[in-house]
Protein backbone atom coordinates (compact mmCIF):
# COMPACT_ATOMS: atom_id res chain seq x y z
CA UNK A 1 0.00 0.00 0.00
CA UNK A 2 1.14 3.53 -0.67
CA UNK A 3 1.15 6.15 2.10
CA UNK A 4 1.90 9.86 1.96
CA UNK A 5 4.47 11.25 4.39
CA UNK A 6 5.36 14.91 4.90
CA UNK A 7 9.12 15.36 5.13
CA UNK A 8 10.59 18.43 6.81
CA UNK A 9 13.69 19.19 4.74
CA UNK A 10 16.81 21.02 5.89
CA UNK A 11 18.00 23.70 6.10
CA UNK A 12 14.77 25.60 6.70
CA UNK A 13 12.26 22.82 7.37
CA UNK A 14 10.21 23.31 4.21
CA UNK A 15 7.73 20.51 3.61
CA UNK A 16 7.88 17.95 0.81
CA UNK A 17 5.29 15.21 0.31
CA UNK A 18 6.80 11.75 -0.16
CA UNK A 19 5.06 8.54 -1.12
CA UNK A 20 6.21 5.38 0.62
CA UNK A 21 5.08 1.80 0.13
CA UNK A 22 4.12 0.28 3.47
CA UNK A 23 3.05 -3.19 4.52
CA UNK A 24 -0.54 -3.95 3.48
CA UNK A 25 -1.29 -4.95 7.08
CA UNK A 26 -1.04 -1.23 7.96
CA UNK A 27 -3.70 -0.13 5.45
CA UNK A 28 -6.63 0.10 7.89
CA UNK A 29 -4.61 2.03 10.47
CA UNK A 30 -3.19 4.36 7.81
CA UNK A 31 -6.70 5.17 6.61
CA UNK A 32 -7.77 5.82 10.23
CA UNK A 33 -4.81 8.19 10.64
CA UNK A 34 -5.87 10.24 7.63
CA UNK A 35 -9.59 10.15 8.51
CA UNK A 36 -8.79 11.30 12.07
CA UNK A 37 -7.15 14.50 10.86
CA UNK A 38 -3.59 13.32 11.40
CA UNK A 39 -0.62 13.06 9.09
CA UNK A 40 2.68 11.20 9.11
CA UNK A 41 5.82 13.31 9.19
CA UNK A 42 9.53 12.57 8.98
CA UNK A 43 12.55 14.67 9.81
CA UNK A 44 16.14 13.59 9.27
CA UNK A 45 18.74 14.94 11.69
CA UNK A 46 22.26 16.00 10.75
CA UNK A 47 23.70 12.73 12.13
CA UNK A 48 21.44 10.55 9.97
CA UNK A 49 18.90 9.62 12.64
CA UNK A 50 15.30 10.33 11.74
CA UNK A 51 12.05 10.94 13.56
CA UNK A 52 8.75 9.62 12.26
CA UNK A 53 5.67 11.14 13.86
CA UNK A 54 1.95 10.89 13.65
CA UNK A 55 1.04 14.55 13.92
CA UNK A 56 -2.44 15.62 14.93
CA UNK A 57 -3.45 18.58 12.78
CA UNK A 58 -6.54 19.26 14.92
CA UNK A 59 -4.92 19.68 18.34
CA UNK A 60 -1.57 20.48 16.67
CA UNK A 61 0.88 18.15 18.32
CA UNK A 62 2.80 14.94 17.81
CA UNK A 63 0.64 12.05 18.99
CA UNK A 64 3.22 9.33 18.34
CA UNK A 65 6.95 9.91 17.81
CA UNK A 66 9.68 7.36 17.25
CA UNK A 67 13.35 7.74 16.40
CA UNK A 68 15.24 5.51 14.00
CA UNK A 69 18.86 5.28 12.93
CA UNK A 70 20.49 5.37 9.50
CA UNK A 71 18.07 7.05 7.12
CA UNK A 72 17.76 4.88 4.02
CA UNK A 73 14.87 3.46 1.99
CA UNK A 74 14.51 0.20 3.93
CA UNK A 75 14.66 1.83 7.37
CA UNK A 76 12.24 4.55 6.25
CA UNK A 77 9.71 2.00 4.99
CA UNK A 78 10.10 -0.23 8.06
CA UNK A 79 9.95 2.74 10.45
CA UNK A 80 6.85 4.18 8.80
CA UNK A 81 5.06 0.84 9.05
CA UNK A 82 6.11 0.50 12.70
CA UNK A 83 4.78 3.94 13.65
CA UNK A 84 1.52 3.36 11.76
CA UNK A 85 1.04 0.04 13.58
CA UNK A 86 1.08 1.91 16.92
CA UNK A 87 -1.91 4.10 15.97
CA UNK A 88 -5.22 3.62 17.77
CA UNK A 89 -8.26 5.91 17.39
CA UNK A 90 -9.35 5.44 21.02
CA UNK A 91 -5.90 6.41 22.30
CA UNK A 92 -5.93 9.45 19.99
CA UNK A 93 -9.25 10.62 21.47
CA UNK A 94 -7.89 10.27 25.00
CA UNK A 95 -4.69 12.09 24.05
CA UNK A 96 -6.67 14.93 22.45
CA UNK A 97 -8.75 15.34 25.59
CA UNK A 98 -5.63 15.59 27.77
CA UNK A 99 -3.95 18.01 25.36
CA UNK A 100 -7.02 20.24 25.27
CA UNK A 101 -7.17 20.36 29.06
CA UNK A 102 -3.46 21.16 29.29
CA UNK A 103 -4.03 23.98 26.81
CA UNK A 104 -7.03 25.27 28.79
CA UNK A 105 -9.61 24.25 26.20
CA UNK A 106 -12.90 22.59 26.96
CA UNK A 107 -13.38 19.13 25.46
CA UNK A 108 -15.84 19.16 22.51
CA UNK A 109 -18.57 17.12 24.23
Amino acid sequence: MQATVTQFVRPNGHQVLRDVFIDDSCAEQYNEIVESGCRITVEVTSNGDFFICIEDTIVEGDFITDIFHEFNAKNFIDGTSKVISKFNVVDLAKWREVERRINGEEPPF
